[in-house]
């Protein structure tokens, strides 16, 4: 007890009330600065991540749909981020939506590549020319393939059967009384909303230094950042999962089998996560008595108004507590350990 004593009143000699409160004050600060930027860059490492694992996802998609065509594919989505102000996960995500669409008609791979690739190109123009998003565009293009052409008309186009027929027979596509095939509809169906649209075609790059698509190119740069950072972070994230997979949930299963009660196991978790506060709050406690010690202990030293045998009582308190909380937090510390080797 002496040496501790001893210890605060050095400690306490050397600053002033004020000062130790203000670096009570500073300490404080510095812990909620430093949460609130944990809680700032763990939220962006969890969106960055989530974006590479997009990415990934639209990738593995993309080279299935394209195989045998991916070079040429990786190209068009290449100029699509270049030239067209979408992200490489945008690029990749509208050609393998088209691509998706067009060879289950019945068209072959390299045939639907180019064309997913113009209709991409179109649905950024008409959606630059009509200030419309560029994935609903898309999605009403979709429409119009699938025999759904009335979302079209909010663009100037107006695709009705006779047009298509009409168009299918002047591209050499059928002849006088065939009947369309799902494919060379979409053809049909293609040209003639190139035709009303011939407009709004090449108005994105006409436009580009214009603010609405500046934002667009501005934020496409920014998503393709956040996945290169993500990216990064990848390997831990599966690392972690796989971890997760691998060993902790086989362990909850058996200690649920173990234990033939789930309310018992919960009852452990909740018993755990008791620990765990109780000593985090422990160490909390004990820090902030020994402050108030040396607090008491420059008290003693700097006042002549305080009476020694307060000081002293004062002064036995404060460390007392602070002792009693810091085996306080020993002993919650040391359960939670336990009880997390139990369930690992």
């Amino acid at each position: 007890m002496a040496g501790i004593g001893k210890f605060f009143v050095e400690v306490g000699s050397k600053f002033d009330k004020k000062g130790m409160d203000k670096a009570r004050a500073a300490i404080n600060g510095i812990a909620k600065a430093a949460l609130a930027m944990g809680a700032v860059f763990a939220g962006a490492m969890a969106y960055a991540t989530k974006k590479a694992i997009d990415l990934e996802e639209t990738t593995s998609k993309f080279n299935v749909v394209f195989r045998g065509v991916t070079k040429d594919a990786n190209a068009m989505a290449a100029v699509l981020v270049k030239s067209y102000g979408v992200s490489t996960q945008e690029s990749k995500m509208f050609l393998s939506g088209m691509q998706d669409l067009l060879v289950p008609m019945g068209m072959n791979r390299k045939a639907a590549a180019a064309m997913a690739n113009e209709v991409v190109k179109l649905s950024v123009d008409v959606g630059s020319f009509n200030n419309m998003p560029t994935e609903q565009v898309m999605r009403d293009i979709q429409s119009a393939f699938n025999g759904m052409p009335l979302p079209m008309r909010k663009y100037g186009v107006n695709i009705t059967q006779n047009r298509i027929q009409q168009e299918a027979l002047n591209m050499g596509l059928i002849k006088t009384g065939e009947e369309l095939t799902v494919i060379t509809k979409a053809q049909a169906v293609f040209s003639l909303i190139q035709k009303d649209s011939s407009d709004a075609q090449g108005d994105f790059i006409r436009t580009s230094e214009g603010l609405a698509n500046q934002l667009k190119i501005v934020k496409a740069r920014f998503d393709d950042l956040v996945v290169g950072v993500g990216v990064k972070f990848l390997p831990i994230v599966k690392d972690y999962v796989k971890l997760i997979n691998d060993n902790v949930v086989p362990r909850i299963k058996e200690w649920i089998d173990e234990s033939g009660n789930i309310e018992t196991v919960i009852k452990k978790v909740v018993a755990i996560v008791k620990f765990v506060t109780v000593a985090t709050f422990a160490f909390a406690k004990t820090i902030g008595f020994a402050i108030d010690a040396v607090n008491v202990a420059n008290e003693t030293f700097t006042s002549w108004g305080m009476r020694i045998n307060q000081a002293k009582m004062a002064l036995s308190g404060n460390i007392g507590m602070a002792k009693l909380f810091g085996k306080m937090a020993v002993f919650h510390s040391k359960r939670a350990k336990e009880g997390f080797d139990k369930l690992t």
